[in-house]
């Protein structure tokens, strides 16, 4: 069964205030174990060789090489925050779906919290996301695998919801308050990740560089540095006004296949952004 309790979400609240404060910092990495290998159907020297890739390890100054991979990511989020996007339309196989930005959004990504993070993302308005999605990417949730979920939306809001594999358990967790909408869109660009194997671990698999890179989304609650303005001047009602999903579930599900990211503008006017795991802006 999935915890639904109120002590979870006072603590998720607690966390969330003090980042909006700017009082809670974090790191986050992953130090590879036999019983982790095995979940992820690997043997321990394949993830910890999966571990030393994404994490630049084997380069000569990771430092260094770290450092160049984050200001090239700066540049792509400083290209996406000043595009007037009103709505993203992402096409793959068995995808159609539409996600609105939403007011006074940022992108976010590259800010060296977690190592390794290659993805760039943001929380758009839930309200606007339309269509269907297919992820082909195996989730790891709960101790268990879950397989080729496919989600539609309508207004914002989950009203179909697939899997080959632990349906059950992908229903259930839908089903837990807002975890029917989403809180994150995210996009990888496959080079920087190194990343090309399934891995059973969240911060790995939402990294995923492969062949065509990634996009994910994120269903549950949403991040709040992804707002463009004073986060210290927010409160509860100004992010419910905005589309920010809250809920005590954050569940990234992965797409690897490959798509085309269009961004259409306010004025109508459509320019690609992300094909087959580039940027292209």
């Amino acid at each position: 069964m999935i915890s639904n309790s109120g002590d979870k979400r006072l603590l998720r609240k607690w966390l969330f205030e003090k980042e909006d404060k700017g009082k809670l910092t974090w790191t986050l990495c992953l130090y590879g174990t036999p019983g982790m290998a095995k979940e992820a159907g690997l043997s321990i020297q394949e993830f910890w060789e999966e571990i030393i890739n994404a994490c630049y390890l084997d380069k000569e100054n990771p430092i260094k090489t770290w450092e160049s991979t984050f200001k090239r990511i700066d540049d792509l989020k400083n290209k996406l925050n000043n595009l007037p996007v009103d709505t993203y339309h992402m096409i793959s196989e068995k995808t159609d779906l539409h996600i609105k930005l939403g007011e006074h959004r940022r992108f976010q990504g590259g800010g060296g919290a977690n190592i390794p993070s290659f993805e760039i993302f943001t929380s758009p308005d839930w309200r606007g996301v339309n269509g269907k999605i297919f992820f082909n990417f195996p989730l790891y949730r709960y101790g268990n695998i879950i397989k080729n979920i496919q989600l539609e939306f309508k207004d914002g809001v989950v009203i179909k919801a697939t899997a080959d594999k632990n349906e059950k358990l992908l229903q259930e967790m839908i089903k837990q308050k807002n975890a029917d909408k989403i809180g994150e869109f995210s996009l990888t660009d496959k080079r920087f990740s190194k990343i090309s194997k399934f891995m059973a671990n969240t911060l790995y698999d939402e990294n995923f560089g492969g062949e065509y890179g990634n996009s994910h989304l994120a269903v549950g609650t949403s991040y709040h540095d992804c707002y463009s303005g004073d986060i210290k001047k927010m409160g509860e009602l100004d992010w419910e006004k905005l589309g920010f999903n809250e809920s005590i579930e954050h569940c990234d599900i992965i797409n690897t296949n490959p798509k085309t990211v269009e961004a259409i503008m306010k004025d109508g006017t459509k320019k690609i952004i992300y094909k087959n795991g580039l940027f292209v802006i």
